[in-house]
């Protein structure tokens, strides 16, 4: 909607989690177009969590938006990489977990896999087995999932956590 804003629900929804003893992470849909606006954007998110911590990663959701013309649907793969770059960086330097979200279409089309490495990846894909090619973190198996207590389909998630070396 050109404006940063938090989800309505976001307050509620994360009392929710907690009180019901699941692991909580949290996106930003991003619409960044440069480096400095993913920035504000980590910013913004930063303003909201006020150091709350996080199970699970704060992760960067950059989309093309269907049907209309937005300034992002044009941006190209080096700076659409550098802006999920960016935008990890400012939150990881407040000390919480990353991820980049991707589809297969955004993983392979509009993401150099070479500059993400490093950062965790929250992949969607609705099918019985995931198809990426490259690892992640989270996915995102289904859009069709029925929770207690929650109206409507929600998506449904597996987290992988990382294995601790020795």
């Amino acid at each position: 909607q050109g404006a940063l804003q938090a989800d309505t629900s976001f307050e509620t929804n994360l009392a929710g989690a907690r009180e019901n003893g699941l692991l909580v992470g949290c996106y930003f849909f991003s619409q960044a177009i440069s480096v400095e606006e993913a920035q504000q954007e980590a910013d913004f998110v930063l303003s909201v969590l006020n150091g709350r911590a996080m199970d699970l990663p704060v992760v960067f959701d950059w989309e093309h938006i269907e049907g209309v013309e937005e300034a992002s649907n044009q941006v190209d793969t080096e700076t659409v990489t550098a802006c999920a770059v960016a935008f990890c960086d400012r939150i990881a330097q407040a000390g919480y977990q990353t991820a980049v979200y991707r589809n297969g279409m955004l993983g392979y089309l509009h993401y150099d896999p070479a500059g993400l490495e490093g950062y965790g990846t929250w992949y969607a894909e609705y099918a019985t087995w995931p198809s990426f090619a490259y690892a992640f973190h989270l996915w995102q198996y289904s859009n069709t999932g029925i929770v207690a207590g929650i109206a409507g389909n929600v998506d449904l998630d597996l987290w992988f956590p990382p294995v601790a070396e020795d």
